[in-house]
């Protein structure tokens, strides 16, 4: 967990002055990694096993968190096992739950650490296909650091974008079906609020997406979130993945953000005038002869219901989550 280790590396005066050049732009808060090639680069190098390629690329990725911390990235989610996945060798999963298994104990051994440096862990996904003694130890991870609030590291372990979404419209459905909320209320910020990667906080989608290992989509990764994000593509294997590959994807992301800004800002405002609208037919259905000032108060009474029911539903989700987190410990 390399939010949580102090790196004594000394750097050469060419980092020195490209880290300088790059804080003088703009840094993505939140960056999602597609960790590609682990496989492959241990085939490339003849490792005995393709779990010392999975091992190395734990090593990448504790040096990845190193580098966000000095830069000041406080979100990190990172796409570590897919639904998909469960259909590899069982030699290969065993060495993989292995490894797991191994990082989480070294987690709680870093107690202290994570919580002075703030660090909150979050596995995502659908956790229930996970071997008991993993869902165990995935959510005593994430009770231990759950008011650590200065970073936070995503993993998205048992995970599928689609299946994500696909749970997130049975919790509105869920919502609805309970008297929480109406069916009018939801709209795309709703369904947000009900997807893996929000939290208590809201939804914080990643500013920068990146894939290594050269391929050219996203595999059924954050499909939703990364809308309006930077995409970087990188063409090294995961754990060929070096302090430059991670400069080069900042410096990409500068040169994108100022076009791909101004289109989530439209999208924004998109959505709220689309929401005016939409409250606006709704109250008036049943305001056919009010006057303006009657109407522009129903309005007002509509917006601040509607308020009062979205925030027992994400209420309602919060407890959701939490129950998860201790079921799983049972």
């Amino acid at each position: 967990m390399s939010w949580i280790r102090q790196s004594d590396e000394k750097k050469s005066s060419t980092r020195i002055l490209v880290e300088k050049i790059i804080k003088e732009g703009k840094i993505p808060s939140h960056i999602a990694i597609i960790m590609d090639g682990n496989r492959r680069f241990a085939r490339k190098n003849g490792l005995s096993s393709v779990q010392m390629g999975h091992s190395l690329g734990f090593e990448t990725l504790a040096n990845t968190l190193e580098w966000c911390s000095h830069f000041g990235i406080t979100t990190v989610t990172v796409y570590a096992f897919s639904i998909e996945n469960y259909k590899r060798s069982e030699e290969e999963l065993a060495g993989l739950w292995n490894i797991v298994r191994e990082k989480m104990n070294r987690l709680f051994q870093e107690e202290g650490k994570l919580r002075e440096k703030g660090v909150r862990v979050r596995i995502l996904g659908n956790l229930s296909l996970l071997p008991k003694d993993i869902q165990k130890l995935v959510s005593r991870a994430m009770k231990m650091t759950l008011n650590n609030n200065q970073a936070t590291l995503n993993v998205c372990l048992s995970y599928t974008s689609r299946e994500e979404i696909a749970q997130a419209m049975k919790k509105c459905a869920q919502g609805v079906q309970d008297g929480i909320i109406l069916s009018s209320d939801i709209d795309e910020r709703v369904l947000e609020r009900c997807l893996y990667t929000a939290d208590e906080h809201g939804y914080n989608p990643p500013q920068l997406l990146i894939r290594t290992s050269g391929e050219v989509r996203l595999s059924d990764f954050l499909l939703w979130q990364s809308s309006f994000s930077v995409l970087s593509f990188v063409r090294v294997l995961w754990p060929e993945f070096s302090v430059w590959h991670f400069y080069g994807v900042l410096l990409h992301f500068q040169s994108c953000w100022g076009e791909v800004s101004k289109l989530l800002e439209e999208h924004k405002k998109n959505i709220e005038e689309l929401d005016e609208r939409e409250i606006l037919e709704i109250v008036s259905r049943d305001c056919i002869k009010c006057c303006d000032t009657e109407l522009n108060q129903k309005v007002k009474d509509y917006k601040e219901d509607r308020q009062i029911r979205l925030n027992n539903f994400f209420q309602w989700l919060n407890r959701r989550r939490e129950e998860t987190i201790e079921s799983m410990l049972l």
